[in-house]
């Protein structure tokens, strides 16, 4: 099935001479231990004007912004980022949940932002090679890409949320944690997605996960806000609600009890290792 899906990605690309690639939120397309999607598709560096001058603000914008606007608002819409690249950006959803923003084609303003022209004359030459955007491109390539997102999304959920029968338990409390750690969901919530009542589910996760559904949960939401913490610059407020808690000083407390610091001294640790 990951060979299919992989290979009709390269297959579109080629067939529509569109840079391609899918970002998904909380590493969604990567499950247990393995790629979904070749890797080539999976990050913006393939592309020369990309790869130049990539930093936290490529990250926060692609991964992060984008994704949380697609995941609000399904609509199919353009990229502009702060160095004057476009692209068209859809969403690939499953049901109500937003599995990965696809992005398609790589055209450049009409002029560049002040701040990427500092990023050098080898750049501006790069992005000057770059065809020029035009709105038409959004009504040619649109509907193609909105039908293409949702194949995608009907071949990559029975893998990311386990859809199809399966006799694993933990893998299919797994993915239901995936899904809905950043909401407000209870045990019960749980119980009765598996089709059992509330003892025998509660049972069941203490005996995989040697520790109630509350830590199990509470553990998933801590390690999707230390990845944004280390990987955007959204403010602490912010993630901790991403992260599906709503009291942020709550958050500081036991993030310091998990993590042994602080949110901001989390965040600083690794600023620190991007400036070595």
């Amino acid at each position: 099935m990951i060979e299919q899906i992989r290979r009709g990605i390269e297959q579109f690309s080629r067939t529509t001479s569109l840079d391609i690639t899918l970002i998904g939120p909380d590493d969604m397309l990567h499950q247990q231990g393995r790629h979904l999607i070749a890797t080539r598709f999976q990050s913006h560096r393939t592309r020369p004007a990309c790869d130049r001058g990539f930093g936290a603000a490529c990250v926060a914008h692609c991964r992060v912004a984008c994704n949380d606007r697609l995941a609000a608002d399904p609509r199919a819409s353009t990229t502009h980022c702060w160095k004057g690249i476009r692209e068209i950006a859809t969403p690939i959803r499953w049901r109500d949940q937003h599995i990965a923003t696809l992005y398609a084609g790589t055209w450049r303003s009409q002029q560049a932002p002040p701040e990427a022209m500092a990023l050098g004359q080898e750049w501006i030459y790069t992005w000057h090679e770059l065809p020029l955007w035009s709105d038409r491109y959004q009504a040619q390539w649109g509907p193609l890409l909105k039908l293409f997102a949702s194949g995608l999304a009907e071949e990559l959920a029975p893998i990311i949320f386990n859809t199809a029968k399966s006799t694993d338990m933990q893998t299919r409390i797994d993915s239901w944690v995936q899904l809905h750690f950043s909401r407000e969901v209870t045990l019960n919530d749980l119980a009765e997605f598996l089709g059992r009542s509330a003892s025998r589910t509660s049972a069941l996760v203490r005996s995989l996960y040697g520790q109630p559904f509350a830590l199990v949960l509470r553990s998933k939401r801590l390690k999707v806000a230390a990845h944004y913490l280390q990987t955007t610059t959204k403010r602490i407020r912010s993630i901790a609600h991403s992260a599906g808690f709503n009291d942020p000083a709550y958050f500081s407390r036991i993030f310091r009890q998990k993590y042994g610091v602080s949110p901001k001294q989390w965040r600083q640790r690794y600023d620190h290792q991007d400036d070595a």
